[in-house]
């Protein structure tokens, strides 16, 4: 939305057609006033698999009828049938359109390769660009559609002003991600309530906010058995709660394992917090040429270490956190991903 704002204020018209619970024109706080946005009524044709079974005969036809009424079309192509039969209905008009994969289309199983060969191998192939998130996704989509131009564009985010604050100040310690296993907010809540242990005097929160996927129970036990106030699950954000949220941390916290592209990283980057990664993550070895990151080796002593050198030096997170400001404008400021999409458009 961020990035169809900007384009429109450097007077493009830009529209964005997507499938929503229902249809006509869909109003999304924070969007600029000249972006159109229509949603399609869309529909599922299984239960159990939601995502892989969505339909929207609606956005096809307007695809279809209306896709030559602008010079680029941009898909957020996913595994989805309705991305993806939008890019293959764009490759039989012949129009002109972009692919961009957001980390959705890595590599998996064998019956997921299958469905790649057959479906998204056919819409990268009609594309005049695909840009990708990872590494890794390059590599993959670059083999199944034999194409030897396939880009890494990362994702961006606007950058707030920054929140100040004063010296007395609690230390705000945040995880803000989905409560899945692997994301590591057992861990965190595990080992705030170690620090707050071993520091019983400390002026700090540790808040853990995020929608469930499998790891709500056990992360509810983790605070309850913590039984410090300072340790608290707030639940599910709203969008713009959760920027509210990223902006006012002092310290993120993501212990994922292989985190291939945490856009939450990128926001908390861009909120001023000094961020803590796992060092497999995908974005730590960046983090840490620009010394506007820190990570730890996964176990939680090392994690416990990283986050009090946090805590207790100000001067220190401050100087963190305001590299990473610095990182997150440069490279994945809006301002300038638009700048980068205007010439990939032209070419």
């Amino acid at each position: 939305m961020n990035i169809a704002a900007e384009q429109a204020r450097r007077g493009c018209t830009v529209a964005i057609a997507g499938a929503s619970a229902t249809s006509g024109p869909v109003d999304f706080e924070g969007v600029a006033r000249h972006v159109q946005v229509l949603g399609f009524k869309c529909q599922t044709l299984s239960g159990r698999r939601p995502f892989t079974s969505m339909i929207s005969p609606g956005l096809w036809r307007f695809i279809w009828s209306h896709a030559g009424d602008y010079d680029v079309v941009h898909v957020h192509l996913g595994r989805d049938p309705v991305s993806a039969l939008s890019a293959l209905l764009l490759r039989s008009r012949g129009r002109k359109y972009v692919v961009q994969t957001h980390g959705m289309v890595e590599k998996k199983g064998w019956l997921t390769r299958i469905y790649d060969e057959l479906v998204i191998r056919m819409a990268i192939r009609g594309s005049r660009l695909v840009l990708v998130l990872t590494p890794s996704e390059r590599s993959y989509l670059g083999l199944i559609s034999s194409r030897d131009d396939v880009m890494v564009f990362p994702n961006a985010t606007s950058i707030p002003a920054l929140t100040f604050h004063q010296e007395e100040d609690s230390v705000a310690v945040l995880f803000l991600a989905r409560l899945h296993p692997r994301k590591g907010a057992v861990q965190f809540a595990n080992v705030a309530a170690r620090i707050l242990r071993t520091q019983v005097d400390l002026d700090v929160t540790f808040e853990i906010a995020g929608p469930d996927e499998g790891d709500l129970a056990a992360v509810k036990q983790a605070v309850e058995q913590a039984a410090d106030p300072r340790i608290r699950y707030l639940g599910p954000l709203t969008a713009s709660e959760a920027l509210a949220k990223l902006a006012s941390a002092d310290v993120y916290v993501l212990p994922a394992v292989s985190e291939p592209f945490g856009m939450t990283v990128i926001e908390a980057l861009a909120g001023g917090a000094a961020v803590v990664l796992h060092r497999s993550a995908a974005l730590t070895p960046e983090l840490l040429n620009a010394s506007a990151g820190v990570s730890f080796d996964g176990s939680d002593a090392d994690l416990m270490s990283v986050v009090t050198s946090l805590i207790d030096d100000r001067a220190l997170r401050t100087a963190i956190g305001g590299r990473g400001r610095e990182l997150a404008a440069r490279r994945y400021g809006i301002a300038s991903s638009v700048d980068h999409l205007e010439r990939l458009y032209a070419q």
